[in-house]
């Protein structure tokens, strides 16, 4: 069958396969989705096998079920995303978690508008609801108008006399933690330093984003990106092959240096001393790997007003602490738009903390990055 055969038939239910990470609420979730008129197909939680039984389904598309847990299959949804032949919806199961409590029957239409959208297929009309005969409203004889007596109103008495306030002093900002000496950016003029946090769907955008980057810039990234180990290298290989600037998984030593991208390791903390080098530390606890909100907060402590960030794509709230940090510092913070991204909770997220100055697309942000440095040039 053709995918125009497939999706000739306006009248067959879409078919959803359902993947999740946890149990919680996808029962919910199904009941929400099976209430709007479509078909379940299959519920299975994310692993390789699912990821073959849901290409034997039939299925018209899948929806991804997530929750903090989604850390821990990072791997198998990026391949997910790589390999699938049919359209893909996220979704945060804390969202599921809240439409449930308050009872928002137009966000479950709203989700099956959008996997209606992702199939390219016409969603079916439902026919109108029969409209009620109205009854005729009882007839009101109106009361007859009553005029009030007229009373003068007394003189106004005089005001007492205030006493001028004397506003008090605003308090300054400061930052409570010391502040290390700054690192100096030695190896070639580096202006600035910038941090890409990424995690679920962040390879794709980080890619799109770096393609775009010229080597002519005179700054440096360093890239933190939610990922297993085993995989770390190969992505570094993957941007390294499409773009012009150098990437490489940060070892103990190395200079940071200008047209360069630092992957963070994801078994240590990476740290810079005073002359821009790299250090490794152990790296203390957090459910993320690398933590993102780590490598801003000790970007910014060493690079202060010179370190910058963006946001990709991600869930969970893994950048939002770090955000607070260098916007302290005086730092530019931008993210990725909500409607470019696989899911948008992490820069979502890094908005609500209220530094950030700018959002769109990767290609967007790249271009922004580019006017940003060619216009200071001139």
């Amino acid at each position: 069958m053709s995918v125009d055969d497939k999706y000739s038939d306006l009248t067959s239910p879409l078919r959803v396969a359902l993947l999740y990470t946890s149990e919680r609420r996808i029962s919910d979730l199904a009941k929400v989705l099976e209430s709007n008129g479509l078909m379940v197909a299959g519920r299975f939680r994310i692993s390789e096998e699912a990821l073959e039984t849901v290409d034997a389904l039939k299925a018209d598309v899948i929806l991804v079920d997530l929750d903090e847990s989604a850390e821990q299959v990072l791997d198998i949804l990026e391949n997910l995303l790589e390999s699938a032949t049919l359209p893909i919806l996220f979704n945060d199961n804390a969202t599921t978690d809240f439409v449930v409590n308050t009872a928002n029957p137009e966000w479950g239409f709203r989700l099956a508008g959008k996997l209606w959208a992702l199939t390219k297929r016409r969603r079916p009309v439902p026919p109108p609801k029969p409209v009620a005969k109205a009854r005729p409203e009882p007839r009101v004889e109106p009361k007859p108008e009553v005029k009030p007596e007229y009373k003068p109103r007394p003189p106004p008495s005089p005001a007492p006399a205030r006493s001028k306030a004397t506003a008090a002093p605003r308090p300054t900002r400061s930052l409570d933690r010391p502040r290390p000496p700054a690192a100096g950016l030695i190896k070639d003029p580096v202006t600035e330093l910038w941090v890409l946090g990424a995690s679920l769907g962040g390879p794709l955008a980080v890619r799109e984003f770096l393609s775009k980057i010229p080597d002519d810039l005179p700054i440096a990234f360093v890239l933190a990106q939610h990922i297993g180990a085993s995989h770390l290298d190969l992505l570094a290989e993957q941007l390294d092959r499409i773009t012009p600037l150098k990437v490489t998984v940060a070892s103990a030593g190395m200079t940071l240096a200008r047209n360069q991208v630092l992957l963070a390791p994801v078994d240590f903390r990476m740290v810079f001393d005073t002359q821009a080098r790299v250090q490794l530390e152990p790296k203390g606890e957090s459910i993320y790997s690398p933590c993102i909100d780590f490598v801003m907060e000790d970007m910014a402590e060493r690079f202060r007003e010179r370190c910058c960030s963006i946001i990709f794509s991600g869930m969970g709230n893994d950048g939002e602490r770090g955000c607070h940090a260098i916007g302290e510092f005086g730092g530019t913070i931008w993210a990725q738009e909500p409607e470019s991204c696989v899911i948008s909770s992490m820069p979502d997220n890094a908005r609500k903390s209220g530094y950030v100055t700018y959002s769109g697309t990767p290609e967007e942000l790249a271009r922004e990055l580019v006017k940003r440095y060619r216009s200071k040039s001139r």
